[in-house]
């Protein structure tokens, strides 16, 4: 057996640390696929809580509220404030999903090109070793 030159020493190592980086954005989209999946299930939470609170502002009845109107108007102010609020944090939370889409993709692509080296420095290997 011949003994590999120290150039194809080299060069598997560097075959080697783009197995590393791979490995690496793989660890991060499965961060990212995680944490993507907890702010969905924070969206539908807060889409459920406002549909919520509009059907309590729908039933609000001024049956209730008979010698207190400024009641009624108070409580019904106060069901509206809290749907704008829930629906403003559900407008962040849809950004923060489309940020963490963009992050995904960008990190897929960055992982696919690395894919593509490996496989032609491997390729580059098996051609010019055997």
């Amino acid at each position: 057996m011949k003994k590999p030159s120290k150039e194809w020493k080299e060069f598997g190592q560097i075959i080697s640390i783009v197995d590393i980086k791979i490995a690496k954005y793989q660890r991060i989209l499965s961060k990212l696929k995680k944490e993507k999946e907890k702010l969905v299930n924070l969206d539908q939470k807060l889409w459920n809580e406002i549909n919520f609170q509009q059907v309590k502002l729908k039933e609000l009845n001024i049956e209730n509220y008979v010698d207190n109107l400024k009641g009624y108007f108070g409580s019904r102010e106060k069901l509206k404030s809290n749907i704008e609020s829930i629906f403003f944090d559900a407008s962040v939370n849809s950004q923060k999903i489309k940020q963490v889409d963009q992050d995904i993709e960008s990190h897929i692509l960055l992982k696919a090109s690395l894919e593509k080296r490996k496989d032609a420095l491997v390729e580059v290997r098996h051609n010019y070793a055997g």
